[in-house]
């Protein structure tokens, strides 16, 4: 088998160091595939461990000035550093070490007051320096935890944080038809945090609800933007099996994976392989893997076997890398220039498990509800139509939260609730009027919709169209004893199928449909067909049994 092998063949850098921007073209090997395998056996137990790889959201690279944004035109956000210019040193970008002591203190870790970089040695094509700066052995956090909830929140996990290390993002290589590999390194030296986590998963399942939590809490504290499409939030999972609890497997390692779906088959996929191999007689070979989007399958990369040598060494041209608290910066002559890690633990937003909580104790909301308010950041528009409303079923609420008001958001492009045409207030206007049935379900519809498009107040928009409902009880029960009255005269056959004892017949129904109809010729459809249905089925009983 041969590994995937990339030769230099042109290198054109950036205009920084004079040239025009352009990719730089290197030539591949194709890897050899592998057969799906489709077998599942209870007596075998996997182990899972992950290593996540958050790229920071700054406005600048992790040790350049270089700016940090997808979607430039290749090779044009390229420092003399990040090309590895002979003479360039590293400066450390203060934001990204900010949003890593952030991030540890959300995960429970204990932030490091002296940290340090080292050199890990490897030659790839989109790593100019043919090093990559990172912090293996003292990491800005280690020892942390995370407790997560199973998909449906019946149970909650944890799983052990083993360290959060800062790092350079490689360049992004892309392959074309003719075994060439194109280069851009807009992406190279881009800040990232690398997570990693104990190997103490034992399912496909139990991993994507721990990624999704994980997710949730760097969107929630804003240390990464998580556009999954970007490569800003990618996965290396290293899966085994064994049959005793207390002994692992032989590891494999599949790298770069993007998307919680794909993490989740690719997971299942490779514990089958391995379980398959095994039952056959084989042996598990330590190995790194690739996932191939195409097919479903997990590939051979390179062999693991002899492990690889990456001669770790300290990074002589950046010095130990100081964090401060509440006690050790009053010494500074100048504290605002440092980063302290009691104040960032006090600047931390509530996390996500809290925001559920919340929601669930205080509304009574389902786990699945108040988890989709939380991920979409709507639980603040929630709960602010509820305090404008008290008497609203806080269902109600979110089911028109879910159907209108993110499908609107979605419609228009509207990044934050924020930017959603419809407020909080309005929409808790909006369904207090179909609450107190002024307005029926059809007309709130028309109503939203309508306060899209003018920006006006739901009130106003009834008022001004003349759309509230007939839906007092005496008006509506002279309306429909008219109605019936009428029947009895003119269609006396239309109501005599109805029967008391069995209201929701179909020929129950249909009487009491032809009343509705009438009433609703005869008042212009201006009445509330929910309070005029109880009203007729209530007559049409008292006239069955009297």
């Amino acid at each position: 088998m041969v590994p995937s092998l990339f030769m230099m063949q042109r290198c054109l850098f950036p205009g920084a160091i004079g040239c025009k921007p352009s990719f730089i073209l290197v030539k591949r090997y194709n890897c050899s595939s592998q057969k799906n395998a489709r077998l599942q056996d209870d007596r075998w137990i996997p182990t899972v461990g992950l290593e996540i790889h958050a790229q920071i959201n700054s406005q600048s690279k992790l040790f350049s000035s270089a700016k940090n944004q997808f979607m430039a035109p290749p090779n044009s956000l390229v420092s003399n550093f990040d090309a590895s210019i002979p003479g360039t040193l590293p400066v450390i970008n203060k934001e990204c070490v900010r949003k890593a002591v952030r991030t540890g203190l959300a995960l429970n870790c204990k932030i490091q007051k002296t940290s340090f970089f080292d050199r890990k040695h490897y030659f790839y094509s989109d790593m100019p320096q043919g090093y990559q700066i990172t912090q293996y052995k003292h990491p800005i956090a280690k020892n942390g935890y995370l407790h997560y909830p199973t998909a449906d929140g019946s149970v909650v996990k944890r799983v052990k944080i083993e360290q959060i290390q800062l790092e350079q993002d490689s360049g992004k290589s892309m392959h074309e038809e003719g075994q060439v590999t194109l280069i851009d390194l807009n992406r190279a030296g881009v800040g990232l945090m690398e997570i990693v986590t104990a190997p103490e998963v034992s399912s496909a399942g139990d991993a994507c609800a721990f990624l999704k939590e994980l997710y949730g809490i760097l969107m929630r504290i804003g240390t990464c933007d998580g556009k999954l499409a970007e490569g800003q939030f990618r996965v290396d999972a290293n899966i085994s099996i064994a049959q005793q609890k207390t002994k692992l497997g032989t590891r494999v390692e599949v790298k770069n994976i993007s998307g919680f779906k794909h993490i989740h088959n690719v997971i299942e996929y490779e514990i089958k392989r391995q379980i398959r191999i095994v039952e056959e007689g084989g042996i598990v070979e330590s190995e790194t893997r690739a996932f191939d989007y195409e097919t479903g399958f997990t590939v051979s990369m390179r062999d693991k076997e002899i492990k690889q040598d990456y001669r770790f060494m300290p990074e002589p041209n950046l010095p130990p890398l100081h964090v401060y608290d509440d006690s050790s910066v009053t010494s500074l002559s100048n504290p605002s220039s440092v980063i302290n890690v009691d104040q960032e633990r006090r600047n931390l937003p509530k996390l996500p498990a809290d925001i559920r909580g919340h929601l669930i104790e205080s509304f009574h909301l389902s786990f699945v509800e108040a988890e989709f308010l939380t991920n979409r950041n709507m639980e603040n528009y929630f709960i602010e139509v509820m305090e404008c409303a008290h008497n609203l079923n806080p269902t109600v609420v979110w089911n028109w939260i879910k159907m209108h008001v993110i499908a609107h958001m979605v419609e228009y492009n509207l990044s934050s609730i924020e930017e959603c045409y419809v407020s909080a207030r309005d929409l808790a206007a909006l369904l207090l009027l179909l609450h107190n049935n002024e307005i029926n379900a059809e007309t709130a519809h028309l109503t939203f919709t309508t306060a899209i498009q003018t920006r006006q107040h739901p009130d106003k928009i009834v008022e001004e169209n003349n759309w509230k409902m007939i839906s007092d009880k005496e008006t509506v029960t002279k309306l429909c004893e008219d109605a019936i009255a009428t029947l009895q005269c003119t269609d006396a056959k239309a109501l005599s199928g109805y029967d008391a004892d069995k209201p929701k017949s179909k020929a129950s129904k249909q009487a009491i449909k032809r009343v509705i109809m009438l009433v609703r010729k005869n008042t212009n459809d201006k009445i509330h067909t929910g309070v005029a249905k109880d009203v007729t089925m209530k007559l049409l009983n008292y006239k069955r049994t009297s």
